[in-house]
């Protein structure tokens, strides 16, 4: 009796075709993921440092201002518990309209006055 155990190069080269093909598939996917994942991040962190800023707007009673991130600094000072590193300005306009540009390097978080959502790209803002 013949007893042949294992493999033919042909049935692994068949195995490691497929796993080719599902991880040419799977990977792109996973960094589109991790890429929204950090996407969001960034948004969460804008939208954060944003409820400060206007908690810190609201106590202080001015009708507008400026307030200007450099490096993670923000002046006028406002009191944010966590890091934030990025440049760019926040706005409030007479009627107290949000609109804010800032960005980090890798992102730009844009919000235009009369608006909710922050928009969030990947680049430098324009």
């Amino acid at each position: 009796m013949n007893n042949k155990k294992g493999f033919t190069l042909i049935e692994l080269l068949a195995v490691i075709a497929v796993l080719s093909l599902v991880a040419v598939i799977v990977v792109p996917k996973v960094n589109i993921i991790i890429q929204d994942s950090r996407m969001d991040n960034y948004r969460n962190s804008v939208s954060g440092l944003l409820r400060a800023i206007d908690q810190n707007h609201t106590e202080t009673g001015v009708t507008s201002d400026v307030y200007t991130i450099k490096n993670g600094r923000i002046t006028p000072s406002v009191d944010y518990e966590g890091e934030f590193n990025g440049t760019g300005t926040i706005t409030y306009d007479e009627e107290e309209n949000v609109s804010l540009k800032i960005q980090n390097g890798k992102y730009c978080a844009i919000k235009l006055p009369n608006t909710k959502k922050i928009e969030v790209i990947v680049g430098n803002c324009k």
